[in-house]
């Protein structure tokens, strides 16, 4: 009896770890309509930069509104065949801030944009205002875009001097 009951424990402590805490048979869900967009491959696009005297009439007073603007936001105008987008960082204690886009992706109807918030080198001299970054791009608008989504990296500040 001793010896079968040190069997069971045996068989027990082995079988368990055996087990182990898997899930089971998992099976993919059928696709949603937005994961089937995100599936969609990306295609890159050309853009040009302007400035804000090359925006169009309709456009220039939105743009300053967004110059105003403590917090970061993204803004899409169209006029003929183009889209102008406006990011504006929002609110920085000094000068020396600027944003650098790298690429812009269409994935569906969203458009991606890849830019860098470059910032003034640690230690160096900056104008001492409060300044509102912005960037404005222009892209063929081909399609309609309905989500932008802005991913912006940080540029770590360089060391002064």
């Amino acid at each position: 009896m001793k010896g079968f009951r040190m069997f069971l424990i045996l068989l027990f402590l082995v079988l368990i770890p055996l087990t182990g805490c898997g899930q089971g048979n998992v099976y993919p869900s059928p696709s949603s309509p937005r994961e089937e967009a995100s599936d969609m491959n990306e295609e890159t696009l050309a853009y040009n930069k302007v400035s804000l005297s090359q925006l169009p009439e309709s456009l220039k007073e939105k743009a300053n509104e967004l110059q105003r603007s403590s917090k970061q936001e993204t803004y899409v105008g169209y006029e003929d065949s183009l889209a102008y987008v406006m990011i504006a960082l929002g609110q920085r204690k000094t000068g020396g801030y600027s944003i650098q886009v790298n690429k812009v992706t269409r994935k569906g109807n969203e458009l991606i944009i890849y830019a860098e918030e470059l910032t003034p080198p640690k230690d160096g001299f900056v104008t001492q205002v409060i300044t509102n970054p912005m960037t404005i791009i222009t892209v063929k608008k081909k399609e309609p875009i309905d989500h932008v989504n802005v991913r912006i990296t940080n540029q770590k500040p360089s060391g002064g001097t």
